[in-house]
């Protein structure tokens, strides 16, 4: 399969985001079973929370496959956050759908 470059983009983007913010902080996430509002934060001004919403709102409008990059290069570091944005992006389309 091969990646578009907006698709390597945003892969990258994901890989230094989770190497530089989430590995070294992925232990106490697990341990205190909560992320820093400042982590959430700073995946909201990249837009790792708004991938697949529309750039009519406001979003980048990002395919299905930016969405599955993003939260597998997320989830090598850590699987809590990961999850926050696959969930966080279900209920966007969930909106946007209905």
């Amino acid at each position: 399969m091969r990646l578009t470059d907006d698709q390597r983009t945003i892969q990258q983007l994901a890989r230094d985001f989770a190497e530089s913010e989430l590995a070294p902080i992925a232990a106490q996430i697990d341990q205190e079973e909560r992320i820093p509002k400042e982590i959430i934060a700073k995946m909201a001004e990249i837009g790792f929370t708004a991938l697949n919403v529309p750039e009519a709102y406001g979003g980048p409008e990002l395919d299905t496959m930016c969405k599955v990059l993003v939260v597998s290069e997320l989830a090598k570091q850590c699987a809590s956050t990961a999850e926050v944005i696959s969930v966080h992006t279900l209920v966007n389309d969930i909106f946007l759908k209905h």
